[in-house]
C-alpha cells in the first residue's frame, strides 16, 4: 500500500505506458481493444494503479489494496492532484453531481466516495474479466 492516497493517484497515458514498460500507442491500443479498463473525466482518459496491476496479474485488485487510508479526506488539491487533472476539472466535476462534504468554509472530498463514484459513473472497464499479462514480442 501506498503511504497517501496521493502516491497511488490516477495515472495520465503516459505515465501507465511508464507503469506497464510499453509505448504509449500500446497503451491506446488495449484502450480501444477494451483489454484495459480507464477513466473519462471529462475530456481527460485516467488510468487507475489497481486496474494496471490487474491487467498484468490477471487477478483481482481493489483500490484499498494500493490505496492505504481510503478514509482520509482530501482538498480540491488534494483531489486534483489524486485524478491527475486540474482543480478547474474537479469544480466541473462538482456541478455534475461529484459527492463533498462541507468541513465549515472548505469543501473536503472523503476518498471511499471518490473511488465508489469513479467506480459507478467515470470507469470504463476492460471487457471480460481480467486480461493477464501483457504480450511483449507484439
Amino acid at each position: 500500500p501506498c503511504a497517501s492516497p496521493c502516491d497511488a493517484r490516477l495515472l495520465t497515458r503516459a505515465e501507465a505506458a511508464q507503469f506497464l514498460k510499453v509505448s504509449v500507442n500500446t497503451i491506446d491500443r488495449l484502450r480501444y481493444q477494451r483489454a484495459l479498463g480507464y477513466y473519462r473525466l471529462g475530456g481527460s482518459v485516467r488510468f487507475a494503479p489497481w486496474d494496471l496491476v490487474e491487467f498484468m496479474s490477471g487477478k483481482p485488485v481493489f483500490p484499498e489494496q494500493i490505496v492505504a487510508d481510503v478514509q482520509c479526506t482530501l482538498s480540491k488539491a488534494e483531489l486534483a492532484d489524486f485524478l491527475c487533472i486540474s482543480s478547474r476539472s474537479v469544480e466541473n466535476l462538482v456541478n455534475r453531481g461529484l459527492w463533498r462534504r462541507r468541513v465549515g468554509r472548505s469543501v473536503r472530498f472523503y476518498l471511499g466516495d471518490v473511488l465508489l463514484q469513479l467506480a459507478e459513473k467515470f470507469r470504463v472497464a476492460a471487457q471480460g474479466s481480467a486480461s493477464g499479462p501483457l504480450d511483449r514480442n507484439e
